[in-house]
């Protein structure tokens, strides 16, 4: 009996130390599609509180092409967010998305005469 518990233990010991190496931060994957009529800039930030945000990746996007941004890591429970841009553009804002753990596809066209902004984005959690 008391070699089962101590294999039990041993097994429970030597399985914390494996978990305890793995990484638990969670994954962001964004596939961007540009049918827009000109390039892009796709980025993914961690937002922390009280400081400024940390790039996790970011990829340039010309018309008609696609790219994949990621997977990046980012700590749990903290704010993740998608921001997509005119590549270049350094007076406009871009569009930006806080986005969950997981892959999502960004499809991206120009902007209506009637927007505000010279793009629409939609994005799908996969």
């Amino acid at each position: 009996m008391s070699f089962n518990r101590s294999v039990i233990v041993l097994a429970a010991t030597l399985l914390g130390f494996i978990l305890g190496g793995c990484s638990v931060n969670p994954t962001y994957t964004v596939h961007v599609i540009n049918n827009s009529t000109k390039s892009i800039n796709a980025r993914i930030e961690h937002e922390r509180r009280f400081d400024s945000a940390i790039l996790l990746g970011s990829v340039t996007v010309r018309p008609g092409q696609e790219s994949t941004l990621g997977p990046v890591e980012s700590p749990p429970l903290e704010r993740v967010v998608l921001q997509i841009g005119e590549s270049g553009a350094t007076v406009a804002t871009p569009e930006s998305f806080v986005i969950k753990r997981g892959s999502y596809t960004a499809q991206v066209t120009t902007g209506t005469t009637t927007s505000w902004s010279a793009f629409e984005v939609s994005l799908t959690k996969e």
